[in-house]
């Protein structure tokens, strides 16, 4: 059985195949969810070369024998135990300059003559996708330029404080309520994280799951700086937050999906942590957004928790 994937990265060949041929690097592109660490000093030069990594799932190390190379162009290489024989499946990468400067960069992974049946589950999991996702890794990795921003949202989003969103199915929610569906988010956003192309835009302007993941922590953290300042000052004038500006500027197609998973995960500790001060009349403690829109701690919670939420409904989650 032979896997493959193909995609153009934005990058000259040799910072390309450098990403590839330095197993230290690796695991920072690792589309499979496989590789931990590896050893810095093993950039590989020639056939017959064997460089070790440490897999995720165990801790385990890994010989991998070095079975094609030219420089710049071509690498692949057949994983074993260490000291042991290769069971026979096989990763390869190709890259191809193209004149623009770009690369064409084509994954593939070849498990015909595995006969381990201990490995054949994982390998049939070994999916295009997730060869892809490698090759995206390397894409943020090696990116030059950003891509273009996302289509500008000129919608009032304070609309689902009077109605609610038919488009995403949110209905105004008992704000004692909002630390408990922010806890449900984010596992939610952490499976979106974990999908192969978390990365991938489905359209040149419109953001990725990826993007959409980092601007909801962005979200989640808003919340409880907010709330923080409207529980220790009387009507505050509350820190402005542009999303599309600070996508751009933060480079969230940059992000680690994992490292993202996390910050979520951390960020909703802490906002959560926040909104347990919030008791009784606290509720109605007021702020006022830069351009004089006024919120209570209520309203700010059905406003943040939708955009939260709606995001989830962007990317399918």
């Amino acid at each position: 059985m032979v896997v493959s994937a193909s995609s153009v990265v934005d990058a000259p060949a040799a910072e390309v195949f450098e990403q590839i041929a330095d197993p230290a690097h690796q695991p920072a592109w690792d589309g499979n969810d496989n590789l931990a660490t590896a050893e810095a000093g093993q950039r590989v030069r020639a056939v017959g070369e064997v460089f070790t990594t440490v897999l995720t799932k165990d801790g385990a190390e890994r010989e991998n024998h070095v079975v094609e190379f030219e420089e710049g162009r071509l690498i692949a290489w057949c994983p074993s135990e260490v000291g042991g024989t290769p069971p026979g499946h096989l990763w390869r990468w190709e890259l191809r300059p193209l004149e623009d400067g770009r690369t064409e960069v084509t994954h593939t992974y070849d498990w015909t003559r595995l006969q381990d049946e201990r490995r054949l589950a994982r390998a049939r999991r070994t999916t295009t996708e997730r060869l892809m996702a490698s090759i995206e890794g390397l894409a943020r990795v090696c990116a030059r330029s950003a891509p273009p921003p996302a289509e500008h949202d000129t919608t009032d989003w304070t609309v689902v404080l009077d109605a609610g969103c038919a488009e995403c199915g949110y209905r105004l929610h008992d704000p004692v309520l909002t630390a408990e569906r922010l806890q449900a988010a984010a596992p939610r956003w952490a499976e979106v994280l974990a999908r192969p192309g978390a990365a991938r835009r489905p359209r040149e302007r419109v953001w990725s799951p990826l993007e959409y993941a980092s601007h909801a922590s962005d979200l989640v953290a808003v919340l409880g700086e907010r709330v923080t300042a409207m529980l220790e000052q009387d009507d505050p004038v509350l820190s402005d937050y542009d999303g599309e500006a600070e996508a751009v500027r933060q480079e969230f197609w940059r992000n680690d999906p994992d490292e993202v998973a996390r910050q979520i995960a951390d960020r909703t500790g802490a906002t959560v942590a926040v909104l347990g001060r919030v008791t009784g009349a606290d509720w109605e403690r007021t702020g006022r957004r830069g351009d004089g829109r006024a919120f209570t701690i209520t309203t700010l919670c059905r406003y943040l928790l939708h955009d939260v939420e709606h995001h989830l409904h962007d990317v399918g989650g």
